[in-house]
């Protein structure tokens, strides 16, 4: 209910390209009682429907949107771009379909190194092109000492560098995206 109500309210904002920035988990560290040594970032866009999302009226126009407009292919060309500078600034490796289940088992890789079509809530019903960026796994024996130094001072709010560099990378993406 949650993620449908945020695309909503995305949605009647009308924007020309959607951000999402997100911490990841390495899925098999199930329950999160230690950190895992898997670090990755990657980034989805829409795809990989399945027969239930079309079921009802809404899931086949919102097919139908995909399918008609330009939000799959200008979404893998800004998240082709953001990938890249997740890796380098972060300095982490790009996901492979072989690095974590659900990329291989409910996503379709793109011809962008660490671009996956992923039917996720988000990627489905937001109406423009998206970039949805997987920095890194916050659950990381690195990453998640890391993400609690706040020594970075950012236009008044403390944080801490790991977030500085993320939002850097999609900075990046999005100023090369939009110069093209």
């Amino acid at each position: 209910f949650e993620l449908r109500q945020r695309a909503r309210v995305i949605n009647n904002f009308n924007p020309d390209l959607t951000v999402i920035i997100h911490y990841n988990v390495n899925e098999k560290n199930v329950p999160w009682l230690k950190p895992s040594d898997k670090n990755f970032c990657m980034a989805f866009v829409p795809g990989c429907i399945t027969p239930d999302n079309i079921r009802t009226n809404t899931g086949k126009i919102n097919l139908l949107r995909l399918l008609l407009t330009n939000d799959i292919d200008e979404s893998e060309k800004i998240s082709s771009l953001l990938v890249p500078e997740l890796s380098k600034q972060l300095n982490i490796p790009i996901a492979k379909t072989t690095d974590a289940s659900y990329l291989s088992e409910h996503c379709m890789a793109t011809p962008s190194v660490g671009v996956y079509c992923r039917n996720l809530v988000l990627c489905r019903l937001v109406q423009s092109p998206l970039v949805y960026g997987e920095c890194l796994y916050q659950d990381n024996e690195k990453e998640c000492y890391d993400l609690i130094k706040n020594t970075e001072n950012v236009y008044g709010i403390q944080t801490n560098k790991r977030v500085v560099l993320s939002a850097q990378s999609f900075f990046n993406a999005i100023t090369k995206y939009y110069s093209k």
